[in-house]
């Protein structure tokens, strides 16, 4: 078993398989063990260099779509809350502090979107 440097399978106590490494690793010769070390540092690299690289690209993705309004789901359910609450006779400003936006948007939407309050009371609009 040791002089061969490798475990049998049929073992599976949990890090074996990192000790079975470690002494592939230790067996060979120290030219190998100078190439070996290079690849694993180039292969984390990489590694690390594609992670952050698809971080960043997701960042600017989510941050291009906020700034266009299209956040998924957001922007409906925005209008969606805002028309209901304009609906129901909230002002403007009331609406705009509950989903945390300011009034322009909110009047805005209601624009857009032809909401109507219950009560017609086209104040509502500039409260």
């Amino acid at each position: 078993m040791h002089k061969t440097s490798e475990l049998h399978s049929e073992y599976s106590v949990k890090g074996l398989r990192e000790i079975e490494e470690k002494l592939k690793f230790e067996a060979m010769l120290p030219e190998q063990k100078t190439k070996y070390q290079k690849y694993l540092d180039e292969r984390l690299f990489t590694e690390s260099m594609l992670e952050t690289a698809w971080e960043e690209g997701e960042a600017k993705g989510i941050e291009k779509g906020i700034e266009k309004g299209i956040e998924i789901g957001h922007l409906n359910a925005l209008v969606k809350s805002v028309l209901a609450a304009h609906k129901r006779g909230l002002v403007v400003a009331f609406i705009a502090d509950l989903f945390e936006t300011d009034e322009s948007q909110v009047k805005q939407i209601i624009q857009d979107y032809g909401a109507k309050p219950d009560n017609s009371d086209v104040q509502n609009l500039e409260n």
